[in-house]
């Protein structure tokens, strides 16, 4: 029997906060004891650096591109690459998704968490849909058997807040209930935590728990089970607070010593213990800010301790175990979210194998061959199903990592997973595509949405840069959610590639200085975008002047 699977898809998580990516607060212990326990992917990457193309990914193992309500009609023949923004969504696709394909193979499958992945207009014409309309979107068009306290897009969470006990409440019993039925279970479970919003954590950690989804009231407030995970979710939250507060990132808010709030900036640790160094980070991140996220992720990582016991129980009855799988969806969004360079699309990626395949030798390590978000359900498909020819013939833009998987069990931690050297990326306007060694970034916005490098919106790219270096926010997202970079050097460069190899910081654009680069690359992603918008116009010409341009159509 194939084993049991627990995924779990943090938001707006950061690898570089955690444990097992240097960070050396010591505020996530569950992830970085998972992180010993198990292996940890040094190079895992979203293809999709926005909430909802990353998980419309991570579900069909497909580009977002490729999603049926991107499909082209008439009269987009010809036309440039469509935007992928939150315009992406999953509809009767049940049989397509991991949950659908490890349904077929026995598993029972469960979500709890954000979803994101539906049209809401449709669902209840603009109204906001009851949870039951939820779980019943969720089970129709994700294929899972059981759905439960859903976030179904981040209104959900800006009206209703974080409630991370009761989803990991939920998903534990799940797995409890499902364990029973002999068969293996799929649990995916999404948490809301570290997404904003997070200005208010100390105030949020003091808040009553809620026991039911979003908008919902306790069922039967005075039960057994309620009661017991009431008193246990709120002794959950006083631990955080204190161990925040032993970590001074909370403080005293005033005279009243209930009243906690982040600490200063010269009262937080300093940046460095916060988050672990890398080059493609922003080299002017705010403290306040990484703080406030670490302080997140250290909520996030108590609600897990009794959720990963209560899987490992679940699935000890049968003879294949649990693997426990924890990513997310992208990077943060201090950092790269919405923009296809290395902050935005390196997330964290930690598995728990088995214990039936767990040799002593290959807890705690370290695998540095690289794969995507796209490459998860072939894997778990292969799990569920090692003999390829009863597989369903459903189509995947991933690759499994399977032989990786079974080779790092049996002791060897050398095999790299065989995906070949290139990769491709897609967020807004831009497509990209990554080899070993470059990064080509092509942005392609219609001249209607974006007239050359003049205007943005009605408003002068002058404008737009100012204010952005001067702190505001607005035309930043406006801007890297079309695929522009998250600083004004290179804002109107249409055609950019980086060398990962000398300048992995992506600082500077080698498209005119190396024009043979540039075609050779500009081939493969122009094979790309025809595979997924076919009928789509996008041509990359490559030239040594300073018109280098992308071909809109």
């Amino acid at each position: 029997m194939p084993p049991s699977i627990l995924l779990i898809v943090a938001d707006d998580l950061p690898r570089n906060t955690l444990g097992a990516y240097g960070a050396s607060h010591g505020l996530t212990p569950a992830m970085d004891r998972l992180a010993k326990a198990g292996l940890t992917f040094q190079n895992a990457f979203t293809t999709s650096p926005l909430c909802t193309p990353s998980r419309y990914s991570i579900l069909t193992g497909m580009h977002a591109s490729t999603a049926p309500q991107n499909a082209r009609t008439s009269a987009d023949v010809g036309r440039g690459v469509r935007a992928i923004k939150f315009n992406i969504w999953l509809q009767d696709q049940a049989n397509a998704t991991i949950a659908g394909r490890l349904r077929q193979q026995g598993y029972t499958t469960g979500f709890v968490g954000k979803w994101h992945l539906a049209n809401t207009d449709q669902l209840t014409g603009g109204a906001e849909p009851s949870q039951r309309d939820q779980q019943e979107c969720v089970r129709r068009n994700g294929g899972f058997d059981f759905a439960d306290d859903i976030y179904l897009s981040n209104d959900a969470l800006e009206a209703y807040a974080h409630n991370p006990e009761w989803m990991a409440f939920v998903a534990a019993r799940f797995m409890r209930r499902a364990g029973k039925g002999g068969g293996p279970f799929f649990m995916y479970m999404a948490p809301t935590l570290p997404h904003e919003p997070l200005k208010n954590i100390a105030e949020q950690l003091t808040w009553e728990p809620r026991s039911g989804p979003p908008a919902s009231t306790a069922s039967n407030p005075h039960s057994v089970e309620q009661q017991s995970f009431m008193s246990d979710a709120r002794a959950l939250r006083e631990r955080v607070a204190m161990r925040l507060k032993q970590a001074s990132l909370l403080c005293p808010a005033g005279s009243n010593a209930r009243n906690w709030t982040l600490c200063s900036q010269k009262q937080l640790p300093a940046l460095h213990t916060l988050i672990s160094s890398a080059p493609w980070l922003p080299t002017d991140l705010s403290v306040k800010e990484v703080a406030l996220v670490t302080a997140a992720a250290s909520w996030l990582d108590e609600t897990l301790v009794e959720l990963l016991q209560q899987a490992e129980a679940a699935a000890s009855g049968h003879a294949a175990g649990l693997l426990i799988i924890l990513s997310a969806d992208h990077g943060p969004g201090w950092a790269g979210k919405g923009h296809p360079y290395e902050a935005g699309v390196r997330v964290p990626l930690l598995m728990k194998l088995p214990a039936p395949w767990a040799a002593a030798n290959s807890q705690g390590s370290s695998l540095p061959g690289r794969v995507t978000h796209l490459d998860l359900l072939p894997t778990l498909e292969a799990l569920a199903l090692p003999t390829p020819g009863l597989r369903a013939s459903v189509p995947t833009h991933g690759k499994s990592f399977v032989d990786t998987l079974h080779s790092t069990a049996h002791g060897s931690s050398s095999l790299v997973h065989p995906r070949n050297s290139t990769f491709f990326i897609e967020v807004g306007y831009s497509r990209t595509v990554v080899t070993s060694h470059w990064k080509l970034i092509v942005v392609s916005p219609p001249p209607s949405t974006r007239p050359g490098c003049v205007s943005f919106q009605g408003t002068p790219m002058d404008s737009f840069i100012a204010a952005f270096d001067a702190g505001d926010k607005k035309p930043k997202q406006a801007l890297i959610y079309d695929g522009y970079r998250h600083h004004s050097a290179t804002y109107c460069d249409p055609i950019q590639l980086y060398s990962l190899v000398a300048d992995p910081a992506e600082t500077t654009n080698l498209a005119e200085r190396e024009p043979d680069v540039t075609s050779e690359l500009g081939l493969a992603l122009e094979g790309f975008v025809h595979m997924a918008e076919p009928t789509a116009r996008f041509r990359v010409r490559a030239s040594t002047s300073a018109q280098t341009q992308p071909d809109r159509g």
